[in-house]
């Protein structure tokens, strides 16, 4: 009788998350802790949704809460103001749907741009850089580096409107709009860049029936969105009038581990950083006759029903 053959285990990624959590950034960061084919190796708050020393504290919380036992490194922003229109309205106060979650434990944290460049230009293991923030730490780590050394294997940018209206303003991304320099570096930084807009991120809804997904968890990742969903519903039936929610990091952190749902084109893609009314606005170039070099992947499409499975059963699984 024929052994059958074992299965190997699943190949890690090495993930860097530059995030400002934010509810939907907590649920990315749950969804990588529940899988096997990511290591987050490192953590870096900035400022977006929150400040980012504020962010810090909600990263020393989630970890806590996740119980996560092999800390990762983590880093904290620069210090610079807060724009007033941040996105509490939609997080809560603390951005994490006034929870107040204890902070379990509080290791030290190094200047964000270090921290990344160090880890970029030492590692072996390439690097995914997932960021799911203003890029001002991700721009800064490049101001520290010469790019050829950098070993990333990709940056996956969860930011961007191309063909539907911004949520910051009619033609700009919250997280493009809050530092449009620091993502015009980033998207043509010559590094390998794949972007996931709102084109995508909105496509996607999770109603309150998904929500049932959740409903018996008491501990870990589903609880965490047993907690934090109905302060976000609230929220996008107030603001955005929908009855449902966007989990915009959650699909961005969901084409680290499960690429395969997902379809890609290259294009030319810019920010406008001047603009009276259209700062922060994302420029893509989709015309078939296009003099411009493609310089980034930008998400196109997914399965639907495959990509809400795949992420409900992660945030829901023990």
């Amino acid at each position: 009788m024929a052994k059958k053959k074992s299965r190997k285990p699943p190949v890690k990624k090495k993930v860097l998350v530059d995030t400002d959590p934010g509810i939907d950034d907590a649920l990315a960061l749950a969804l990588l802790y529940q899988s096997p084919e990511a290591e987050v190796a490192a953590i870096t708050s900035a400022n977006g949704n929150l400040a980012a020393e504020e962010g810090l504290k909600n990263i020393f919380r989630l970890l806590g809460f996740l119980g996560v036992t092999e800390k990762p490194l983590v880093g904290v922003g620069r210090d610079w103001p807060v724009s007033a229109d941040d996105a509490r309205h939609i997080h809560g106060v603390d951005g994490l749907a006034n929870t107040y979650l204890p902070v379990f434990s509080r290791n030290s944290a190094e200047p964000a741009a270090k921290l990344l460049a160090s880890i970029v230009t030492a590692t072996r293991e390439p690097v995914t850089i997932l960021a799911i923030a203003p890029l001002t730490n991700i721009a800064d780590m490049l101001d520290r580096i010469d790019v050829k050394d950098a070993n990333v294997e990709r940056i996956i940018i969860m930011g961007g409107a191309f063909h539907v209206p911004g949520n910051a303003t009619p033609v700009a991304e919250f997280n493009v709009y809050h530092d449009p320099d620091a993502a015009r570096l980033v998207m043509t930084s010559g590094l390998p860049v794949t972007i996931v807009p709102l084109d995508i991120t909105t496509s996607l809804v999770f109603g309150v029936r998904d929500f049932d997904a959740f409903s018996h968890s008491k501990e870990g990742a589903g609880k965490l969105a047993r907690i934090l969903l109905p302060f976000y519903l609230q929220a996008h039936r107030r603001y955005h009038k929908l009855d449902g929610v966007h989990l915009h990091d959650v699909i961005a952190a969901a084409l680290v581990v499960c690429p395969e749902v997902f379809t890609t084109k290259r294009a030319w893609c810019d920010v406008e950083t001047e603009g009276e009314i259209t700062r922060g606005q994302t420029v893509i170039d989709d015309r078939p006759f296009s003099p411009k070099e493609p310089n980034v992947d930008v998400v196109t499409g997914f399965d639907a029903k495959a990509l809400k499975n795949f992420i409900l059963a992660r945030l829901s699984q023990v």
